[in-house]
């Protein structure tokens, strides 16, 4: 895997940041479906991100998507708008 836990990368212009691989799963604290640990169907889990306000640059969490290696951008830097 090219890309770890806690990565902040973007894709399509949209910031994320890795919260499971193949390897290390995401331990959520609350599950609706009482799953103690989540592993991504494709490569990586992530956390989305939205600018709620740029002026402020206030961001927030907008949910979790199942990723492939190869949709991520090749920056690993947030600044992708």
């Amino acid at each position: 895997m090219k890309y770890k836990v806690e990565d902040k990368i973007c894709i399509a212009g949209i910031k994320y940041k890795i919260i499971s691989t193949k390897d290390v799963p995401y331990r959520p604290t609350i599950d609706v479906y009482n799953r103690k640990e989540r592993y991504p169907e494709k490569d990586y889990l992530v956390f989305r991100f939205i600018t709620a306000n740029k002026e402020e640059k206030l961001e927030h969490y907008s949910g979790i998507e199942d990723v492939y290696e190869n949709q991520i951008d090749e920056s690993m830097f947030w600044d992708c708008n």
